[in-house]
C-alpha cells in the first residue's frame, strides 16, 4: 500500500531523547540539561521540569523502556536518557516550488536536490521535503523514493515511477550495484593524493542521538576519497562509498580530521547541532540574513561566531554522480547533477583552485550518451599502462574461462577487424588485436569549454594534431581540475568519458574489456571508426576526421552486419533502431543549438538576461533529449552542445560521394585520402559537383 505524503496530524508536542554521552560524571539533571542545552540556564531548565515537561529514563530500567516525572535534584549517569517535550512549530512551507530534473522516462524520474530540504517527509516535517514537492510539481505521479540523501545534503535523488522499476532500483541499491560519487568541500589540506577508509561505523555514545561514529562495535564501511583541489584551509574530495551507513562519508571525513566544511554534527562535539536543533523546535531566534552565498539552517539559532567555526550554513556534500543499470532496457545509465550555487560559492571563499599535472593532452571526443568513439593523443606513461595489460584476442577466445558471450563478442571484434582491412582496404595494424581491462568504465576522461553566451571553444594546440577544442587526461580527477580551473574562467565545461582511442604512436591500441558489453553494431561501430583514424587523420582538420570517420563507421557497420548476419536479422534491425534514435537526438540537440543561438544573437538583452533565458531553454532541452534518448542526456551547456555537433556534421556528402563511387568501400577510402588536405571539405564538394556533372 502506497504511503500518503499530503499532510500529517501535528502533535502539539515533541518529546526528545538526550542521551547522557558515556565518561559523563554523575550530576544533578538540572545542571546536566543546563550544559547540554545551550542558552538554557539552570532556572529556566528548573522551569522546564516543574511544567512537567522533563522524564527520566534511566539506564537500570532501560530494557523496560521506564520513565519517571524528572525532579532537577535527580542525579543522571552514563546510559541514562532524559525526555524533553518540545511544542511543535507549524511545518513551514517550502521554499521551492518545484525541483530541477535531471532525468526523467516512463520508469524513473531523478531530480537535484537543494540542501535544505528533506528526501522524505517526517511526523516533524512534510512540505519542505523532496517527495511532498514531486507530488504536487506531477500530476498524477506518486513518488517512490529509492534511497535517501541528508537534509543538508544536495545532489541526484532517484525516484521510481511505477511499482516494478522501484523494485528494481531499490534491489540494485541493496546488491550495492550502484556507484556513487560525492564531493565534498573538507576542513584542512589533504596531503593524500587518495585515500581509502575502511573503518566501521555506528552509534557510540556522543550524547547525540542521531551522532554516528567509528567504533569496534559498528558496521563494516568503506569510502575512498581522491583529491581534487586544495585551497586556503580546505579541500575539494571526490567520495565513492563502497558501503551505504547512516552519515558514511562524514563520519569517516570527520575520522581523518577533516570534517565536512558546515557539517553542525560533526565539527568539534555538535554543539552546533543542538543549536540549530532548538531554534527549529522552539521556533529561537533566526539568524540574521546570511552572507552572499552562505545559506543558513532554516529556524536555527546559529549565530555569527558558529558560522565562522563551521565555514558555511549548511554541509557542503553533494551527490554529483549516480550509476546504475536502467531497470527496463538495462543500459548502464549515469546521471549527474551540477554543483549548486552555494557549493561554488563556498569554493570561491577557500579559493579552491584546481592545479593541473602536465600531460600530453587527447586529440578528440564527443559524448552522446553511449560514448562515442574518438581520436586521441596522450601521455606515453598512461598509454603504456593500458597497453601493458591487454591479452590477444586469439588468446582469450582459446581461454576455457573465458564465457561464451565474450568468446562471441571477441570473435565479431576479430571479424569487424578483417572486414575493415579486406573489404574498406584500411591500413592493416595490430590496433583492437588485443583486449585491456580496466578500472573504471572508461579509457580516459576528456574537457570541452566554451563561452556562455556564444558557441565559441576554448582551443589547445599539440603535436601530430595541431589545433584542437579539447584536452584529456587518463585520470577523472586531472579531468575535473581541468574543468575547475576552465569554469573559474567563467567558461562553459563538459567533461565525459572516452569509450576507445587511436594513436598515431607505435604502439598497438587494445580496446578497453567494457566495450564487450556493447550490441554487436556498436562494437563494430566503435572499431572501424578507429581504424579510420589510423588511416585517414589530417592536421588541424577536426571537422572533416571526425565527420569522415563517422560517416565511414556507421555506414561499414551495417554493410558488416548485413554480411554477418543477414539483411533481414535482428542484429541489424536493432542497429538501425539505433540510429533512428541517434537522427531524433541529433535533431532535437539542433532544436536547442538554433533556439540558443538565436538569443546569443538577440539585441536589446543584457548578459544577465541571456544567462537567465538560456538556463529555461537548457533545462527545457535536456528534458526532451533524455526522452528521446532513453537515458540522461547528462548536464547541458554551450560546451556539450558543441561536443556533440562535432560528431552530427551533415554528412549527406559522405554518402552522395560513396553512393556515386558505386558504394565500392576501397574507391571511397581512396577518394577521401586524395582530398586537398588544406581544405578537405571545400575539395569534397567541388569533387562530388564533377561526379555530379559525369552521370
Amino acid at each position: 500500500m502506497e504511503p500518503d505524503h499530503r499532510e500529517v496530524t501535528r502533535p502539539e508536542f515533541v518529546e526528545v531523547p538526550f542521551a547522557v554521552p558515556l565518561g559523563t560524571a554523575r550530576m544533578r539533571l538540572d545542571v546536566f540539561l543546563a550544559h547540554r542545552l545551550r542558552g538554557y540556564s539552570r532556572s529556566k531548565v528548573q522551569a522546564m521540569i516543574a511544567s512537567e515537561r522533563v522524564r527520566l529514563r534511566a539506564r537500570s530500567t532501560a530494557p523496560r523502556q521506564t520513565c519517571v516525572a524528572a525532579k532537577p535534584s535527580m542525579k543522571v549517569v552514563a546510559g541514562d536518557a532524559v525526555l524533553i517535550r518540545f511544542p511543535w512549530r507549524p511545518d513551514p512551507p517550502s521554499r521551492h516550488a518545484a525541483l530541477e530534473v535531471l532525468y526523467e522516462d516512463a520508469d524513473i524520474i531523478a531530480v537535484n536536490k537543494p540542501g535544505d530540504i528533506l528526501s522524505h517527509p517526517t511526523d516533524k516535517t512534510t512540505k519542505a521535503s523532496a517527495t511532498w514537492i514531486l507530488d504536487r510539481q506531477f500530476a498524477g505521479f506518486k513518488p517512490r523514493l529509492i534511497h535517501r540523501l541528508d537534509r543538508e545534503t544536495s545532489g541526484v535523488l532517484l525516484f521510481g515511477r511505477n511499482p516494478r522499476a522501484a523494485r528494481l532500483l531499490s534491489g540494485q541499491f541493496e546488491g550495492r550495484e550502484v556507484r556513487k560519487e560525492y564531493w565534498a568541500i573538507a576542513a584542512g589540506r589533504f596531503t593524500a593524493r587518495r585515500k581509502v577508509v575502511d573503518q566501521p561505523v555506528g552509534s557510540g555514545g556522543h550524547g547525540i542521538r542521531v551522532r554516528q561514529g567509528v567504533c569496534d562495535a559498528g558496521q563494516s564501511a568503506r569510502t575512498e576519497f581522491r583529491l581534487i583541489a586544495s585551497g586556503k584551509d580546505a579541500s575539494l574530495v571526490a567520495a565513492v562509498p563502497r558501503t551505504g551507513r547512516l552519515h558514511q562519508i562524514r563520519v569517516h571525513l570527520a575520522w581523518l580530521g577533516h570534517p565536512v566544511v558546515g557539517d553542525k554534527l560533526y565539527t568539534g562535539d555538535g554543539e552546533a547541532y543542538l543549536k540549530a536543533w532548538q531554534g527549529a523546535v522552539e521556533g529561537g531566534a533566526r539568524a540574521p540574513p546570511a552572507p552572499s552565498g552562505k545559506v543558513w539552517a532554516a529556524g536555527g539559532a546559529i549565530c555569527e561566531e558558529d558560522l565562522r567555526l563551521l565555514g558555511a550554513g549548511r554541509q557542503m556534500l553533494h551527490a554529483k554522480v549516480l550509476e546504475l543499470r536502467h531497470p527496463s532496457s538495462r543500459r548502464r545509465l549515469v546521471i549527474e547533477a551540477p554543483l549548486p550555487a552555494d557549493f561554488r560559492a563556498c569554493m570561491e571563499s577557500f579559493g579552491l583552485r584546481p592545479r593541473i599535472r602536465a600531460l600530453i593532452p587527447l586529440a578528440a571526443a564527443a559524448f552522446l550518451a553511449a560514448c562515442s568513439p574518438v581520436y586521441v593523443v596522450k601521455s606515453a606513461s598512461g598509454h603504456l599502462g593500458f597497453v601493458s595489460r591487454a591479452r590477444p584476442i586469439g588468446r582469450l577466445i582459446a581461454d576455457p574461462k573465458t564465457d561464451v558471450r565474450t568468446r562471441e563478442k571477441l570473435e565479431l571484434l576479430a571479424e569487424a577487424r578483417e572486414f575493415a582491412f579486406k573489404e574498406m582496404g584500411l591500413k592493416r595494424s595490430k590496433d583492437y588485436s588485443k583486449v585491456s581491462r580496466i578500472k573504471g568504465p572508461y579509457v580516459s576522461y576528456v574537457v570541452m569549454a566554451s563561452a556562455k553566451t556564444r558557441f565559441k571553444l576554448h582551443e589547445w594546440w599539440f603535436p601530430f594534431v595541431g589545433r584542437v577544442p579539447y584536452k584529456g587526461h587518463f585520470s577523472r580527477e586531472d579531468a575535473d581540475r581541468e574543468a575547475l580551473r576552465l569554469a573559474r574562467k567563467g567558461l562553459d565545461v563538459h567533461v565525459g568519458g572516452v569509450s576507445a582511442y587511436n594513436t598515431p604512436l607505435p604502439f598497438a591500441d587494445p580496446l578497453a574489456h567494457t566495450q564487450l558489453d556493447n550490441p554487436p553494431g556498436e562494437l563494430a561501430t566503435l572499431v572501424i571508426h578507429e581504424l579510420v583514424h589510423g588511416t585517414l587523420f589530417l592536421k588541424d582538420q577536426v571537422d572533416f576526421n571526425e565527420a569522415a570517420a563517422t560517416f565511414a563507421s556507421v555506414a561499414a557497420a551495417e554493410d558488416f552486419l548485413a554480411a554477418r548476419f543477414g539483411s533481414g536479422s535482428a542484429e541489424l534491425s536493432e542497429y538501425r533502431a539505433s540510429l533512428e534514435k541517434d537522427r531524433l537526438y541529433a535533431s532535437e540537440m539542433e532544436k536547442v543549438y538554433a533556439e540558443l543561438e538565436s538569443l546569443y544573437a538577440a539585441g536589446g538583452l543584457s548578459e544577465a538576461e541571456k544567462l537567465d533565458r538560456r538556463k529555461a531553454l537548457l533545462s527545457s532541452g535536456r528534458r526532451h533529449l533524455s526522452r528521446v534518448l532513453g537515458a540522461d542526456a547528462g548536464e547541458l551547456n554551450n560546451a556539450s552542445i558543441l561536443a556533440h555537433r562535432l560528431y552530427r556534421h551533415d554528412l549527406t556528402s559522405f554518402h552522395e560521394a560513396h553512393e556515386r563511387l558505386g558504394r565500392r568501400w576501397k574507391v571511397t577510402i581512396e577518394f577521401l585520402m586524395s582530398l586537398d588536405r588544406r581544405r578537405p571539405m571545400a575539395d569534397l564538394e567541388r569533387r562530388l559537383a564533377v561526379l555530379r556533372a559525369g552521370t
